[in-house]
């Protein structure tokens, strides 16, 4: 059910952005996430919104040094976001706690437009 509830906020999260452009900011992000899930506990952390360069398979974003296009390419950057969100799971059976993850850990990037 955590997991369930935390992918909703993450989409409601990246829905916002995605309206909102660059202009969004972390904190708004953030206010969005935990409205969202209702979750006491919940951590959200936002990366961004910056400029970064997309590489590689799995994708990962380097931050953009300086100018408008990626270094070594004629690719522009994009404005990306990268939300996170962590919620301590405390199992029902306190001895499944040395079996069990105690964090519920999902991550969340999109580029704004």
């Amino acid at each position: 059910r955590v997991q369930v509830v935390m992918a909703s906020g993450l989409t409601n999260a990246v829905q916002y952005a995605n309206v909102q452009g660059s202009a969004t900011t972390a904190a708004n992000l953030r206010l969005v996430m935990q409205n969202a899930t209702g979750l006491n506990g919940l951590t959200a952390t936002v990366a961004g919104p910056g400029r970064y360069c997309p590489s590689g398979y799995p994708v990962t974003l380097t931050p953009l040094v300086s100018g408008t296009t990626c270094p070594g390419s004629t690719q522009p950057a994009n404005t990306y976001v990268v939300i996170t969100a962590s919620y301590p799971y405390v199992p029902l059976l306190p001895g499944l706690s040395q079996l069990v993850a105690t964090n519920v850990v999902q991550t969340a990037t999109a580029m704004l437009q």
